[in-house]
């Protein structure tokens, strides 16, 4: 996990670093691109090679607190159902990015 950071490019052309490092290689449309650039909090710059919620969130629909669990463990599902500070619940769908009331989940 990276963390938090903003995008700054999306559509972002690897075409000039793809044909240096791997010249023997023809480069061209679609296949020099990836969905998103993004800097890091942490002073890096990364790219993203595809839009998939597992990759790239909004971090205004990210619970607070840590994004990864002390063994190493993350959620990385589509739709996470979670409870809000004041005792309702959520369903939030991250690739949609859309949020909605849900009923407390039953304990079976």
């Amino acid at each position: 996990m990276l963390g938090p950071g903003t995008v700054v490019e999306e559509c972002f052309s690897i075409e000039t670093e793809a044909k240096y490092r791997l010249p023997h290689i023809k480069w061209a449309g679609v296949a020099t691109r990836v969905p998103y650039r993004v800097h890091l909090d942490s002073g890096s710059t990364i790219i993203v090679h595809r839009d998939e919620h597992f990759l790239i969130r909004d971090l205004a629909l990210q619970a607070l607190g840590p994004r990864q669990a002390a063994d190493g463990t993350r959620c990385l599902q589509r739709i996470e159902t979670r409870q809000r500070g004041d005792g309702t619940w959520e369903a939030v769908d991250h690739n949609t990015r859309k949020v909605r009331n849900v009923s407390a989940p039953t304990e079976e």
